[in-house]
């Protein structure tokens, strides 16, 4: 089994929505943004918003970044987790 984790800040990415080559070929997709309600969000299968509010004024590519980051360390974690590593 494959899966690809698109991860946009904004979810409007035209690279990162790409073309629908993973839902021909079968594999799995899933997304990481920032943005509620963001394309990336209705075509990935496993959707993920992350909304990360106000914390610094006017520094959301931060704000972003670091919430992405931290989830995406979640993930690794956990599957490291599940298969005992």
């Amino acid at each position: 089994m494959m899966l690809v984790v698109g991860i946009a800040a904004s979810g409007s990415n035209t690279y990162v929505i790409g073309d629908g080559r993973c839902e021909k070929d079968g594999i799995l997709t899933a997304a990481i943004t920032n943005n509620p309600g963001a394309p990336i969000a209705s075509i990935a299968e496993y959707p993920y918003e992350i909304n990360v509010g106000l914390i610094f004024n006017g520094s959301t590519r931060y704000e972003s970044g670091t919430s992405q980051n931290s989830f995406l360390n979640m993930i690794s974690t956990a599957l490291m987790i599940k298969i005992g590593g």
